[in-house]
Order: C-alpha cells, then sequence, then structure tokens
C-alpha cells in the first residue's frame, strides 16, 4: 500500500511547489503591459567629469535588459515608456590620510536626478530628484595611479547605481 501512494504524492508535490509563484530567473514583470519598450537615453550630465554619463547609462540599459524583459531602445520617441537621467553632482572626498597629509582612501559621491514615464501621456511612473550613489576605493603609493583607481570605483558605483534603481522601477507596480 505505501508504495502506491508514493507516485501519487510526489506528484501533488510536485505540483504545489510548481504553483508557489517563486520565480527562478532574475527577470520581473512588474511594468504595466502597455509598457514593451523603454528608451533609456545618454544621461544629462551637469558636473565636469568626463564621460560619467556614458557610463551611467550603460549600467542601467545593461540591468534594464539583464530584469526586464522589455526591449530597451535609445530613441524615446520610439517607445512607450521613457527613463531620464541628470548627474547633478560629482565628488570625490578623501576619507583615509596619510602622515603627509595625502590621502590614502577616497569616496566618491554621485547624484542623480532620475525620472520613468510613460512617453504618450506623461504620467510620471517613478521619479528621485536626488538619488544618491557612494563607493570608496583606494590609493595605490603611486600618484599617478590616483585616476587608474578612480575609473574602476566609478565603474562599480554605476553599477551599484543600476542595481538599486532598476528594481526599483520595476517593483514599484
Amino acid at each position: 500500500m505505501k508504495t502506491k501512494l508514493a507516485p501519487i504524492v510526489a506528484v501533488l508535490i510536485a505540483l504545489l511547489a510548481g504553483s508557489c509563484g517563486y520565480k527562478v530567473s532574475g527577470r520581473y514583470n512588474g511594468l504595466p503591459e502597455n509598457i514593451r519598450s523603454i528608451a533609456v537615453p545618454v544621461f544629462d550630465n551637469r558636473t565636469p567629469k568626463f564621460e560619467l554619463e556614458q557610463v551611467l547609462t550603460a549600467a542601467v540599459k545593461r540591468e534594464l535588459a539583464e530584469r526586464s524583459n522589455r526591449q530597451i531602445v535609445s530613441d524615446k520617441e520610439t517607445a512607450d515608456a521613457v527613463l531620464t537621467g541628470t548627474i547633478l553632482s560629482y565628488s570625490t572626498t578623501p576619507i583615509g590620510i596619510k602622515s603627509e597629509n595625502v590621502g590614502t582612501s577616497f569616496s566618491i559621491m554621485l547624484v542623480v536626478d532620475v525620472s520613468f514615464y510613460e512617453h504618450k501621456t506623461g504620467k510620471v511612473l517613478y521619479a528621485n530628484p536626488q538619488f544618491v550613489i557612494r563607493e570608496e576605493y583606494a590609493l595605490s603609493n603611486q600618484t599617478k595611479d590616483f585616476y587608474l583607481e578612480e575609473g574602476p570605483a566609478i565603474e562599480r558605483a554605476s553599477r551599484s547605481f543600476a542595481a538599486s534603481l532598476v528594481p526599483t522601477i520595476l517593483e514599484s507596480f
């Protein structure tokens, strides 16, 4: 009798486990159905930091492509929704100092004004006028390496920004 029930119990467990609602992939489809494409134009950079807008925009596009099933486009005229960003400030501050008053570690801080809206209606779906990103990096003993260390820190900050922003937008619905 025990062997006759085992297959039935196994099937019931499989059915119940399969209908629990958990997702295996990292994709989330929480956006309204009418949004099939998202435009991410290059962010506006109001800082003197060269090409910062390119790095942040690329990170956001990559994260959106990985986490949603929507088409990501550059032209906002062809999109159902638009995600814009304006980099308001960029600063590098020493947080560790050697005895010679030379910085050994630094903190990067970016402030970005972000807006996500429906293209046709202009309805704002998400906005954060002061999205703050921070990243730290250590300076090597060679002064010339200051900018070599800063670049990877900006890349990490951009990935962190995108990894925080995109799920917030996708899960707001």
